[in-house]
């Protein structure tokens, strides 16, 4: 089975019957689909959103093409979809109980939700976002059942948690880690990533011991990097290895080049390596010799 999520502004998208709604709501909505195995039938369809544009991420966290429409998509047990986007609405559907219900302010918050199989039933919904601006773009699940975000924020007072690696936001825009528990109604715990300039978290890994991994651009000269590990002076991504409650940088370690690669995909395998894939590369990439 496959499940896919977008935004749209198209009133006539296919919708299944009982979704939990199959209205276009406002300038644009986010749209959930699931497919069944073969393809060729849908056991869900919806559209999800408020008044405002769903979905999408303004310029001020969107500096890269393709990041207007990042966000992630997850199956988790019995087929249930959850989805960490973006969203323009005040009046973006939550959750009685979730952690945030009201929208935080500026232009844009993060928010965080999870649909049933047959995306009839809002399972639960959450805003996540301070004063100003504020991006979800990735999700993972870690042992335990609790949920792992990644992304970008320029607010000062985002949600982070006493203890955690970086409590207080470091710059204008940064990157954040949190991880909520199971059913979104409280922060389990969260930190910011990031320096005194231009810091975002495009992707975030789990490992078995519930380790966090996260993979985002940076411009700042001062972003930490561990002794001893491989890393080219001044490149524009970063990897960091996080304690599993986020108060310490356990590794950290910048590669690439100068100008600003644009990550699309981030994996950490059972054996412990990293993989990293992106684009807009330029002469002087470093790599391996006879690389294909």
């Amino acid at each position: 089975e496959l499940a896919i999520t977008g935004s749209t502004s198209s009133p006539n998208l296919p919708t299944t019957a009982g979704c939990y709604n199959n209205t276009l709501n406002g300038v644009s909505d986010a749209y959930v689909v699931h497919f069944n195995a073969a393809g060729n039938g849908l056991i869900g369809a919806t559209y999800i959103g408020g008044s405002g544009a769903d979905a999408q991420n303004l310029n001020t966290l969107s500096p890269n093409y393709g990041d207007a429409s990042r966000g992630e998509i997850y199956f988790d047990t019995n087929d249930d979809i959850v989805l960490a986007m973006s969203t323009q609405s005040n009046d973006f559907p939550t959750t009685p109980g979730a952690y945030q219900t009201a929208f935080g302010g500026g232009s844009q918050d993060a928010c965080f939700f999870k649909l049933n199989s047959s995306c009839s039933n809002l399972i639960f919904s959450t805003y996540l976002g301070g004063t100003l601006e504020d991006a979800a773009f990735s999700i993972a699940k870690n042992s335990v059942g609790n949920w792992v975000l990644c992304g970008g924020t320029r607010s000062a007072n985002f949600p982070t948690t006493a203890g955690s690696y970086t409590p207080i936001a470091p710059g204008a825009t940064d990157g954040f880690v949190t991880i909520f528990n199971n059913n979104a109604s409280a922060i389990v715990s969260s930190t910011f990533i990031g320096t005194s300039t231009y810091d975002h978290a495009f992707k975030v890994q789990v490992d078995d011991n519930d380790t966090v991994y996260a993979c985002g651009q940076t411009d700042g000269a001062t972003f930490p990097v561990s002794p001893g590990v491989y890393s080219n002076d001044g490149a524009s991504i970063f990897f960091v290895e996080l304690l599993p409650d986020l108060s310490s940088m356990v590794l950290s370690t910048r590669i690439g080049q100068t100008q600003n690669l644009v990550p699309t995909a981030f994996l950490k395998d059972n054996c412990g390596n990293v993989y990293f894939s992106g684009f807009n590369a330029q002469n002087g990439l470093p790599l391996t010799p006879n690389a294909f």
